[in-house]
Order: structure tokens, then C-alpha cells, then sequence
């Protein structure tokens, strides 16, 4: 999945992610947006980094 990141978060600890599908999830502060993510489409958490 892509991401597009909407800015970084004052609480919490992530910042939202929008996805190719539309859906916005909270991944780390780590994570770049040229980066795949791997997230659990049941609970739309992010898992880990895709390899």
C-alpha cells in the first residue's frame, strides 16, 4: 500500500497514514511514504514494515 501522511500527531504514537484504498491508519513516526506497510484489514492497525 502507498501512504500519504496527513502530518504528524501531538498525542498518540503514530501519525496518520492515508492508504490506496482511502482508509487512514496510525503508523510510526519511522515510517517514510515511499514505504509498504503490512496492516490488519480486520482491526485497520498497522502491523510492520512489508518486505
Amino acid at each position: 500500500m502507498s501512504l500519504t501522511f496527513k502530518g504528524d500527531t501531538v498525542s498518540g504514537s503514530g501519525k496518520p497514514a492515508k492508504l490506496e484504498t482511502g482508509i487512514t491508519v496510525s503508523v510510526p513516526f519511522f515510517i517514510n511514504e515511499v514505504e509498504l506497510v503490512k496492516i490488519d484489514t480486520r482491526t485497520e492497525k498497522y502491523i510492520e514494515r512489508a518486505k
